[in-house]
């Protein structure tokens, strides 16, 4: 059963636990107590701040380890301020990873795998860890985006998009997650991804700073294979310079003569410049990961989507006379104006006018009255249905026949803060629409990228948002897509 999202209080509260020294210790806080003692912090009766598993005092900023809620909670593992040294975590911590600018923002304990010791042998320059447990991570990420320290948010606890809009831009790379919320991390410049790996990795290239464009490595003793194999699965390349044993001079001129903008390096300690990532080539699926997550980066981005030539005063006029609620023919009209393929249709008040229109369009075609849809394939059915439908409707639209599949459902929707997205399947794409995000549309849609369901995304899109438009399009995904049936609300 999914755990109730819990809202967390309010941002004084949070402030105040966060910006703590001292904590109040309940119930089955032992292993608080051994991180404050091993990293910082203090355990003190008379503390405001109170941590434990059962119900929190009335008021204090509080972390709930167990199932009450708290200003963090409930099912909390605490946190970590890793730049003042503030341990008041129930996770696993070995020692402090490397202070930076990354915050990690997690849920249940049992939902990943331990964090700080994963972000150390990453060697991630961490600058908060964060556990909302099973709450809404919304105040959390307002608390972060005002945090001067962070830059990068790696967030791994249940996001929904409004949420999201609580960062103020900020990067955030996003573990699951819902399809909304992974859009929004996508337009800031961050990711979102499936596994913790690929996780952490985004999160350590995101963090080493500008966008790589010639990645090099230095391996210095053994595990240059792992690399060089993890890099050619990923279609990354990487030239790699492997140095036998720890001469300082031999290391230092081999990464002198690297060159690149990004150095990812084993075995010896990082240079002042150029950025650079350490690599610990032990933990094979660790490299892979972060290959894969760098051959995403290097990537040329996608050229920009043109903008769509269109008859906009036209459609602006089209959609004023309908009002707030845009018909099948009205807003088809409208993504004509757009160059969208639309079906051929035309209204028939009488059998006659339908025959005129089937005979131009060309057997078979739909008779279409409201939710009715009828398929005539002759000319007596053509009238049989007609007759039928007018005895309920002033007219009937005539409309070229599609095949019942392939098909896909296109939706713009609105949501506050984000603003107008698309939706195909349970893939979501902000408004403008990208070609990066086109492509995922387009992918969710029928499994391809094609030019032509690309371009009609693009074109159907811009209109909604030229015209501030939601639609609900049925769309037939053949060799030449069109837009089968549609609706729109302004």
């Amino acid at each position: 059963m999914a755990r109730a999202q819990q809202r967390p209080s309010g941002g004084a509260p949070l402030t105040a636990l966060l910006r703590a020294e001292r904590f109040r210790l309940g119930a089955r806080a032992s292993r608080v107590q051994a991180s404050l003692e091993a990293h910082g912090g203090t355990a003190d009766e008379r503390a405001a701040a109170w941590i434990g598993a059962d119900l929190p005092p009335h008021g204090a900023p509080s972390v709930t380890l167990g199932p009450a809620r708290g200003t963090l909670g409930p099912y909390s593992f605490g946190f970590l301020d890793n730049l003042r040294g503030i341990a008041a975590y129930a996770g696993a911590l070995p020692a402090l990873p490397r202070r930076g600018s990354v915050a990690l923002v997690c849920g249940r304990r049992e939902a990943l795998p331990e964090v700080a010791p994963l972000a150390i042998a990453g060697g991630l320059g961490v600058s908060w860890i964060i556990s909302v447990g099973d709450g809404d991570p919304t105040e959390v990420l307002a608390f972060l985006a005002a945090d001067a320290a962070t830059r990068l948010v790696l967030i791994a606890a249940p996001t929904e998009a409004s949420a999201m809009t609580a960062l103020g831009g900020k990067r955030a790379v996003l573990l699951g997650g819902d399809p909304l919320a992974r859009a929004a991390a996508r337009r800031a410049g961050g990711a979102a991804v499936d596994d913790v790996e690929a996780w952490l990795a985004h999160g350590a290239l995101l963090a080493a700073g500008a966008r790589p464009e010639r990645p090099v490595a230095v391996v210095v003793g053994g595990g240059a294979t792992v690399l060089a194999e993890a890099a050619r699965a990923a279609g990354l390349h990487l030239p790699i310079t492997h140095v036998e044993d720890e001469d300082p001079e031999e290391v230092a001129a081999a990464i002198a003569d690297a060159g690149g903008d990004l150095l990812l390096l084993s075995g010896a300690t990082a240079p002042a410049s150029p950025p650079s990532l350490l690599l610990d080539l032990g933990h094979a699926e660790r490299v892979r990961a972060l290959c894969r997550a760098l051959a995403v980066l290097v990537a040329p981005p996608e050229p920009p989507i043109p903008r769509v030539r269109a008859e906009r005063e036209q459609a602006r006029a089209i959609a004023d006379e309908a009002g707030a609620d845009l018909s099948d023919h009205q807003i088809k009209r409208v993504l004509k104006c757009y160059g969208a393929r639309v079906s051929r249709q035309a209204p028939a008040s009488s059998s006659t006018a339908a025959a005129r229109v089937a005979a131009q369009l060309g057997f078979p075609v739909d008779v279409v009255a409201g939710a009715q849809i009828r398929r005539a394939g002759t000319a007596a059915e053509l009238r049989r249905f007609v007759a039928v439908l007018l005895d309920e409707a002033p007219f009937v639209l005539v409309r070229e026949a599609f095949a019942p599949s392939p098909r896909a459902r296109l939706l713009v929707r609105r949501e506050r803060g984000l603003g107008l997205y698309a939706e195909v399947d349970r893939e979501r794409a902000l408004l403008p629409l990208e070609r990066a995000d086109a492509i995922l549309l387009a992918r969710a849609a029928s499994g391809d990228d094609g030019r032509p369901l690309i371009d009609l995304l693009a074109r159907a899109t811009s209109a909604a948002t030229d015209l501030d438009l939601t639609m609900d399009l049925d769309l037939f995904l053949g060799d030449d897509p069109a837009v089968v049936a549609a609706t729109a609300r302004r």
